[in-house]
């Protein structure tokens, strides 16, 4: 619940912040929001595995884990620019 609540919270900043186009003096405090709830939820997914699974299980799940982000990361940065200049957002 402490996941899902955080995470709703994030999608409804982003998606007013998209909306209404958060800037100048309230882009601060907005990130701040932003951040403190991330935090909340990542905290979730960094303790709550401690108390359920052993060392092992936990290692080789955050070593997967953190591959495939870096995997994701590597081709969004290649990706991303060929991606908005198909669908238009760069001419």
């Amino acid at each position: 619940m402490v996941l899902l609540v955080g995470l709703g919270f994030m999608t409804l900043l982003l998606y007013l912040g998209g909306v209404y186009k958060v800037t100048g003096g309230i882009l601060v405090p907005y990130f701040m929001l932003f951040v403190a709830f991330e935090q909340w939820a990542g905290a979730v997914t960094l303790f709550y595995p401690t108390e359920l699974y052993p060392t092992p299980v936990r290692a080789v799940g955050q070593g997967f884990a953190t591959e495939i982000s870096r995997v994701g990361s590597v081709l969004g940065v290649f990706y991303f620019p060929i991606l908005t200049k198909q669908i238009g957002f760069i001419k």
